[in-house]
């Protein structure tokens, strides 16, 4: 047995230096955080002096921000583009497209002109966003989680950068300078992100396995395919998955997508309606914005080290701490009340959608997780665009203590199927 696996393998490489899949997580930070921060929150702020410039409605510009969404069902079908040009190039083309929509910005003179725009940054939105999490799937695996988190929460940080940012901006520069600067530094981004993944493609290209762990090299030319091979999805995988478990899965990731734009979009109301103020309504909102990110971070590295069921568990009893604060509050009017209902609840937001990606790539495994995290990606947005509505339509019927009882029943599903789903799987 030991001449066999002699003549079969050679002996481990050892890990030298830092892990290059790290640099890779920066980079994904770093995009997730100029996706969200330039395009999404930058642009938010941008829509006040436009309104008053076009004398536009706040539907109408709250219909600018939702139609970058529009475009969502693109993740479906990115898969393929990804396996033919590779993850690399297909996010650095979505990052490129935004940049040139975002210097375009400035130049638009009609209502129609920047829905189109948004519409294209959007594809730029799609295409880039699904990208991330493949490449750091190509680098990790024992540890995806935690790094998965690392480079997720790049967009709330972007969130809580860029939207001070871009309101500092127009201090002293006009709404289309604005713009054009968001362009220009997403242009700078861009270019550091290019510079930070270059030097290799897989870590079979440093010599070493998935993680940074010690890699096994095959001596026999015929014992395998090549270091560099790419993994081909073939149709018959495809057609190994569970399409009534995909789809219940789905259906519960939109409810909790509901669930989390509906209690985002409200909760300063919601605040408000237990006796707090307007000002610090928007502060306690600001807190679930970056406890969001403290949630992604903390459950990335839960999950690799806690059973998944177990991390459920805590995400479930977040929310449930943070509702039940917001209730309590509506009695009480307390501040410490509020500010529990805050925390706690972006703490869960964040911890469910990271859990959700984790749970997605275990449940179909690594090679389709371009296929199924596109699938996972427009199941979230579609909650994401009926989140908003839905939330102010109930907020506007329901007593202030029974909707946070709703935002908890949109996210019951998500958490029972966590646990229990058709054809569970834990797979690599």
């Amino acid at each position: 047995m030991d001449d066999a696996r002699i003549l079969t393998a050679g002996p481990p490489q050892p890990r030298t230096g830092f892990y290059f899949g790290w640099r890779i997580v920066l980079a994904m930070f770093l995009a997730t955080m100029m996706i969200y921060g330039n395009t999404l929150f930058g642009f938010i702020i941008l829509t006040d002096p436009l309104a008053r410039e076009f004398g536009w409605s706040s539907a109408a510009t709250g219909s600018l921000v939702s139609a970058m969404w529009l475009i969502a069902p693109l993740a479906l079908v990115i898969a393929p583009a990804i396996h033919r040009f590779g993850a690399f190039t297909i996010l650095i083309g979505g990052l490129l497209l935004q940049v040139v929509c975002l210097a375009l910005v400035g130049s638009i003179d009609s209502f129609w002109q920047l829905y189109l725009l948004r519409v294209v940054m959007g594809i730029g939105k799609v295409v880039s966003i699904v990208a991330v999490p493949v490449m750091v799937t190509t680098w990790f695996s024992r540890r995806f989680s935690t790094a998965m988190a690392m480079a997720w929460c790049g967009g709330s940080f972007g969130g809580f950068v860029m939207a001070p940012a871009t309101e500092r901006l127009l201090s002293f520069m006009n709404w289309r300078e604005a713009a054009l600067s968001l362009g220009a530094l997403m242009g700078v981004a861009t270019l550091v992100i290019f510079l930070l993944c270059r030097g290799a493609r897989s870590p079979a290209a440093i010599g070493l396995a998935l993680d940074g762990d010690p890699r096994v090299l095959p001596l026999d030319p015929a014992g395998g395919p090549g270091e560099n091979a790419e993994p081909k999805v073939q149709a018959s995988e495809l057609r190994s998955i569970n399409f009534v478990t995909a789809a219940i899965m789905a259906v519960a990731l939109m409810l909790s997508g509901i669930g989390a734009l509906a209690a985002l979009s409200q909760a300063p109301s919601l605040i408000e309606a237990g006796g707090i103020s307007a000002q610090l309504a928007a502060t306690f909102l600001g807190l679930t914005a970056a406890a969001s990110a403290f949630g992604q971070v903390t459950i990335g590295w839960l999950l690799d080290r806690w059973k998944l069921d177990l991390c459920n568990l805590l995400v479930a009893l977040l929310l449930a701490t943070g509702l039940a604060s917001l209730i309590l509050l509506q009695h009480d009017h307390g501040v410490a009340a509020a500010a529990v209902g805050a925390l706690a609840l972006g703490v869960g937001i964040g911890a469910n959608e990271m859990l959700w990606i984790t749970l997605t790539k275990r449940q179909f495994g690594s090679r389709l997780f371009a296929y199924t995290y596109g699938g996972w990606s427009c199941a979230l947005a579609a909650g994401y665009a009926l989140g908003g509505p839905v939330g102010g339509w109930t907020f506007d019927r329901l007593p202030p203590t029974s909707f946070p009882l709703l935002i908890m029943a949109l996210y019951l599903p998500a958490l029972t199927i966590a646990v229990w789903r058709p054809g569970k799987r834990d797979l690599p």
